[in-house]
């Protein structure tokens, strides 16, 4: 699924590449398109001040968020599929989607906001911003949980883990950094890329992580102690200090 400047969101085939559905209504820029849980539908977020919901297999609009005065640059389902979040501007927002009707207005960004992801139980929702803080926030009373401050720039990109007791965050400051969810203390800070890193996502099992810069890369690092520690057996002619397993494992003292 692809959304751009031409105001239309395509859907293709991901065997063939075949185009298989052309989603045309938006009258601006369709900044942001994701699949429902359950992949009839298709949500698409625009600069023309509105989110829209679509029926994934004829194309047809099924729904309208008026957004104005703000725009949709990012777009996310509830688990579930009964809800969406809307960030754009400094505005984020969660919708019911079978009324349209709006339920939540999270309040508190003090900067653009550039994305929003719900957690696998779709209990929390989480949005980053150019003010340099990632918010957690309860998805059923839009009441905010947790500030997390530690990027020294805007943060760009969010990602749940698969468990949901993660966070994975990037930022223009070239880092991602792995939070604990429910804390929000900082467990790791991931370095490597020459630019802004603009996306992270984790692997299935939750062990992995893939991020993506706009210095033209895609790294893998592995996040499992265990699978640290053996890699570094397998590099290392001797054993880690206590500083080093401090500052690579986050962990106080070497394990045996």
């Amino acid at each position: 699924m692809s959304g751009g400047d031409d105001s239309v969101a395509r859907i293709f085939d991901a065997t063939t590449g075949e185009e298989l559905v052309t989603l045309e209504g938006h009258e601006d820029e369709v900044l942001h398109a994701v699949f429902s849980p359950d992949g009839t539908e298709v949500l698409t977020g625009s600069f023309d001040g509105t989110a829209r919901l679509w029926d994934a297999e004829t194309g047809e609009e099924l729904l309208r968020f008026d957004l104005a005065p703000g725009f949709a640059f990012s777009v996310a389902f509830s688990p579930d599929g009964a809800r969406i979040a809307t960030v754009g501007g400094e505005a984020a927002r969660i919708w019911d989607v079978m009324t349209g009707t709006l339920v939540h207005t999270l309040g508190g960004h003090t900067g653009s906001i550039f994305e929003v992801a719900f957690s696998p139980d779709g209990t929390r929702v989480a949005t980053t911003s150019q003010d340099e803080t990632v918010r957690i926030w309860d998805a059923m009373t839009g009441e905010q949980l947790r500030v997390l401050r530690g990027h020294a720039g805007g943060v760009i990109g969010v990602s749940f883990s698969p468990d949901g007791t993660r966070l994975a965050t990037t930022s223009e400051d070239r880092t991602t950094k792995i939070w604990d969810a429910e804390t929000g203390r900082q467990i790791l800070t991931l370095g490597g890329h020459t630019g802004t890193v603009t996306s992270a996502a984790f692997f299935p099992n939750g062990e992995r992580l893939a991020t993506g810069s706009d210095d033209g890369t895609i790294r893998v690092y592995t996040l499992s102690i265990d699978a640290l520690l053996e890699l570094a057996r397998g590099r290392l002619t001797r054993g880690f200090t206590d500083q080093e397993c401090r500052q690579y494992l986050s962990v106080e003292t070497c394990p045996a």
